[in-house]
């Protein structure tokens, strides 16, 4: 039987019916050929491989490639799909908590970034080998379009200095959270456990990296040095580990007994949402 006659069904009952044959032996790749013409119809080409060899072998190969098409297309989703933007996230994934891997491609400020997502095979496909960079893909005129092929991730437990824009100035250590981040997540790939999604549509996760033979937490690590305090407000996102935000706080307190960062002038260091509250009333009150 031609290939011809296959493609004046509709695609994917013409996909089905060619595993069938080629199960059986009855296409190209087998050593038995059947008479066919344009005008096949999917009645007939069952029927034709129906009288080749028995109905009940014909069923089965189908029944066995709708069950390995089952369990193998969650792996395949897994291993394959890359998703572009946080808007193509299912939802099944924040609450499995799954994990996905990414390389950075822009630090936005000392708490959100932008990573183009690596599937595992795709990665390999590509190239995307450790110390590779990632390439994303571009707009007319060569320019890259990060909104429609980058997550943006919000780094969960914690809140960096506000960084100064739309007319508000920037808090004291914020450039340095920036720069901290950038140093240390720019160009790496990192894991992101999806935690849930916050009122601007970003990416909530738990973010770790590979700096040396030791994998690190970014959020850990901003704690640590005084460059940011714990997410307390609405929606906040601590992990999976069980410790829920009492883990956090004993990194913060520890930075503030060591004066780490914005902890350096006791007393002066300001709340980044307080500091938002304050200006949005500020400007308000300009109106």
């Amino acid at each position: 039987m031609g290939l011809e006659s296959i493609f004046h069904i509709p695609p994917r009952m013409r996909d089905i019916l060619l595993c069938i044959l080629l199960i059986n032996g009855l296409g190209p790749a087998g050593s038995l050929t059947l008479p066919g013409n344009p005008m096949d119809t999917a009645a007939t080409i069952v029927a034709k491989a129906a009288r080749a060899k028995p109905l009940s072998t014909v069923a089965a190969s189908f029944g066995c490639g709708v069950a390995l098409g089952t369990v193998a297309a969650p792996l395949a989703a897994r291993t394959v799909v890359r998703y572009n933007t946080c808007e193509d996230l299912p939802p099944a994934l924040f609450r499995k908590r799954a994990t996905l891997t990414g390389r950075v491609v822009k630090v936005a400020d000392g708490d959100t970034f932008r990573a183009l997502h690596l599937p595992p095979l795709s990665a390999l496909r590509l190239g995307l080998l450790p110390g590779a960079g990632a390439k994303i893909p571009k707009a007319r005129g060569g320019r890259a379009k990060l909104s429609d092929s980058t997550l943006i991730i919000r780094i969960a437990a914690v809140d960096c200095p506000e960084s100064a824009h739309f007319g508000s100035p920037g808090q004291p250590f914020a450039d340095v959270a920036t720069k901290f981040t950038e140093s240390e997540l720019a160009g790496k790939r990192v894991r992101l456990q999806l935690l849930s999604r916050d009122q601007y549509g970003r990416a909530v996760a738990m973010v770790t990296y590979r700096r040396g033979l030791r994998r690190r937490n970014i959020s850990v690590e901003l704690l640590r040095r005084g460059l940011a305090v714990v997410y307390r407000q609405g929606g906040a996102q601590y992990g999976s580990d069980g410790r829920g935000v009492a883990r956090w706080n004993r990194i913060e307190k520890q930075a503030k007994r060591r004066s780490a960062g914005l902890w350096a002038a006791k007393g002066a260091a300001v709340d980044p949402a307080a500091y938002k509250k304050r200006e949005r009333e500020k400007k308000s009150k300009g109106r």
